[in-house]
């Protein structure tokens, strides 16, 4: 059997063959919080290991677009794929000095951005747009539909937010995790599929023991994971606050707290230090933290959501009132009705509601495990790869190869 490989190659041969490979750019966008940002993360590695399967003849440039504003300006330049942060902000929901200049001066930087997408679209020529919600993808989706570039969207909640129902009018392909979207969303023409929530590869189970190491902690003893997402959450920062001593002195519970930047240092300062008690101000090792907790304590944002699930960890959540549409109730009641959660109204924490489902969850051993086998019964799907794969051949089929 003979065996050729480019550089074995006659030069007339090897110069052809160079010639066919051509570059095909495909632009992600989503950010804002982590909820949005790792979801267009985790398809946009999938895409680069995926896409020569489909496309062996080309070579794929992905290029993320993002805000100056939100968690991905500080994580975007570890990533391998090319990048553009434009300088729009999500619109202020609630009145303040700044959130009033921020909101006055969004018209402007609307224009700035989309001038600046406008011009990328042109030069890098996409064969595809990749949406994972929020307003990051706002601009680049509206360019994209004007261009008649093929759009793809992922929606990570239960409710669809208002850019997702916009742009999914001349979506191809909506890719969603909760059933509950398909009353919201009525195009004919849009194709829906049932995918689940796209999740880093490197959240994966690792031995209890492991884990528990990684923070110095007794594996024989029970664990609670607490945190309000990628930004932190004073509401639920005070609550625990208010119930950690009984959490930690009569269920003997250890804690590994995420407590957001803005709260790290006072609740370092006021709490005091305890072999069982890990306080972080950003939990990078998510894994290790999951893997460690035999209860997790947290807000429902569909990226939590998909963690839990994924890792199999049963949940006490307190869904985020501010949250576009109430989205987060919804996620969070959809997972109740399983019977592997228990929902706590935000406003209902400073009535104590926090300690009182801490002694309902804990009170019996069995209330746990039984949640803990709720969450391990609902299923599972390859989510990053299930929505790559339809997107490539979907591709294919309208002859982008």
């Amino acid at each position: 059997m003979v065996r050729f490989s480019v550089s074995s190659l006659p030069f007339s041969k090897k110069r052809e063959s160079l010639a066919a490979i051509s570059e095909k750019t495909i632009i992600v966008a989503g950010g804002g919080t982590g909820g949005h940002f790792y979801p267009a993360v985790a398809v946009a590695q999938k895409l680069m290991q995926r896409f020569p399967e489909y496309f062996p003849n080309d070579r794929l440039n992905i290029h993320y677009v993002g805000s100056k504003y939100g968690l991905e300006r500080k994580l975007v330049e570890d990533q391998t794929f090319s990048s553009t942060l434009l300088p729009i902000r999500g619109f202020a929901r609630y009145f303040s000095i700044r959130s009033l200049r921020n909101n006055l001066a969004a018209p402007i930087n609307m224009l700035r951005s989309y001038l600046a997408c406008y011009s990328l679209f042109k030069r890098t020529k996409p064969i595809a747009f990749i949406g994972t919600g929020s307003y990051g993808m706002a601009i680049p989706g509206i360019i994209a539909n004007q261009l008649k570039i093929p759009i793809y969207l992922q929606e990570q909640n239960a409710y669809p937010g208002v850019i997702t129902r916009l742009l999914s009018k001349n979506a191809r392909i909506l890719f969603y995790a909760f059933s509950e979207i398909t009353k919201h969303l009525k195009d004919e023409k849009l194709l829906l599929i049932e995918s689940g929530n796209p999740v880093r590869d490197n959240i994966r189970p690792i031995e209890r023991k492991d884990a528990c190491a990684v923070y110095g902690l007794d594996p024989g003893k029970k664990t609670v994971f607490v945190f309000g997402g990628s930004q932190g959450a004073q509401s639920i920062n005070e609550a625990l606050q208010n119930a950690i001593n009984t959490l930690m002195t009569r269920w003997n519970f250890q804690v590994i707290w995420q407590t957001g930047h803005s709260n790290y240092e006072s609740l370092a300062s006021a709490l005091p230090a305890s072999k069982g008690l890990i306080l972080r101000p950003y939990i990078n090792d998510m894994e290790n933290a999951y893997s460690a907790a035999d209860l997790v304590i947290s807000r429902a944002g569909a990226l939590t959501i998909a963690e839990l699930i994924k890792m199999s960890k049963p949940a006490i959540l307190i869904p985020l009132p501010s949250a576009a549409a109430n989205h987060q109730m919804h996620n969070a009641r959809s997972l109740e009705n399983r019977g592997a959660v228990k929902v706590i109204p935000d406003s209902k924490l400073v009535e104590g509601a926090l300690i009182n489902t801490l002694h309902e969850v804990l009170a019996h051993p069995d209330n746990l495990e039984e949640m803990a086998l709720a969450m391990a019964n609902i299923p599972k799907r390859p989510a990053t790869a299930i929505i790559v794969d339809e997107i490539l051949k979907d591709l294919i089929k309208m002859g982008k190869r």
